[in-house]
């Protein structure tokens, strides 16, 4: 799911730009790359976007989603695999690091990165140790370096849940 949509301004002296909403913000911005984020039921005055030159608008959903994950991975006994069933809820914090990083699609660099965050973690515990690595996958919500790059571009991570078996 694409978390930014953009379109360019349409300036009407008859019709008030969008409100935004608890769950969809606007960021405006102009040629000089002036940014500027309407949020939380805020409205863009007319006179604020002529002022500011604005030429677009991008919509950013604000709403926390969910990306569900469930396969197998290695364990340390060689031919053995956990089966981890893991969903994270996100959520953008930042829209115009969203913007500027052009991240708009969250959802292809998590499943690009999960497969080799979560084989780094299940491949130092035995196949026995299934509910240590529950505990370390959600204890790595907060540190890992998947957590981290999505924080860079203005998303975090709200919550894990995980429920590792022996496959």
């Amino acid at each position: 799911m694409n978390l930014i949509d953009v379109q360019p301004v349409k300036f009407s002296f008859f019709e008030k730009p969008p409100a935004s909403s608890m769950t969809q913000a606007f960021v405006y911005t102009n040629e000089e790359s002036h940014f500027l984020v309407v949020k939380n039921g805020d409205r863009i005055t007319r006179s604020d976007l002529r002022a500011g030159k604005y030429t677009k608008v991008y919509s950013v959903n604000m709403t926390t989603l969910n990306f569900h994950y469930e396969n197998e991975v290695p364990s340390q006994d060689r031919g053995r695999h956990f089966l981890v069933d893991l969903s994270i809820d996100y959520k953008v914090v930042d829209p115009i690091s969203l913007i500027q990083q052009g991240a708009g699609e969250i959802v292809t660099y998590i499943q690009k990165k999960l497969p080799y965050w979560l084989e780094e973690i299940t491949s130092d515990y035995p196949i026995s140790e299934a509910k240590r690595v529950k505990r370390h996958i959600e204890d790595l919500h907060e540190h890992s370096s998947m957590v981290a790059g999505l924080k860079q571009v203005g998303v975090a991570v709200t919550d894990i849940n995980v429920l590792v078996k022996q496959s």
